[in-house]
């Protein structure tokens, strides 16, 4: 008799729960594909900072080439030459109009 409630019971468990177990399954597999998700899109994000901020330091490397690069050409005999040469030239011309 014991072992016919025992069963009764084991059975009117498994009415009464159906497609829960299975379900519950779907939905804890499902809650593991979102959690590796999530840690992939925070790796992503984590990657992303790290590639914004190389960028960043390789503008701030070409501005400062920029600046050295101006000043190495103020200093040059070439712009020292370009000058002497434009103001020849202006001359000549302030002097023919005149």
């Amino acid at each position: 008799m014991d072992r016919i409630i025992h069963t009764d019971l084991e059975q009117r468990m498994k009415d009464f729960l159906g497609a829960f177990p299975e379900v519950g399954h779907q939905l804890i597999t499902n809650i593991k594909a979102l959690v590796d998700m999530k840690d992939e899109l925070a790796s992503e994000v984590e990657r992303r900072k790290k590639v914004e901020a190389e960028i960043a330091e390789g503008e701030k490397w070409i501005a400062e080439a920029k600046e050295w690069a101006i000043l190495d050409f103020k200093a040059s005999k070439e712009l020292e030459d370009n000058k002497i040469a434009f103001t020849k030239e202006a001359f000549i011309k302030r002097f023919k109009l005149c």
